[in-house]
């Protein structure tokens, strides 16, 4: 169960994101101000978040490059 897993407050974003009416999930009206204001967010200081230096950052062959993306071949192999 979900509840068993996650926090409510992460339940509740996590909700709130997967809204199947686009029109009610949150975002849609206040952008992202709407998912920083969230409970979940709270602890974050999002202007340190933004000035940390990026662990990893691909290096493309252009702005349609997929190299680091699995092909569905391979995503969805099965074992027999």
């Amino acid at each position: 169960s979900l509840d068993a897993l996650v926090c409510r407050d992460a339940k509740n974003l996590i909700e709130q994101l997967l809204e199947h009416d686009p029109s009610k999930r949150l975002g849609t009206l206040g952008g992202a101000h709407d998912i920083r204001s969230h409970s979940f967010c709270s602890s974050i200081n999002w202007n340190t978040l933004l000035r940390e230096k990026a662990d990893f950052v691909p290096v493309l062959e252009s702005p349609d490059d997929t190299s680091y993306f699995d092909t569905r071949q391979d995503r969805y192999k099965h074992s027999d």
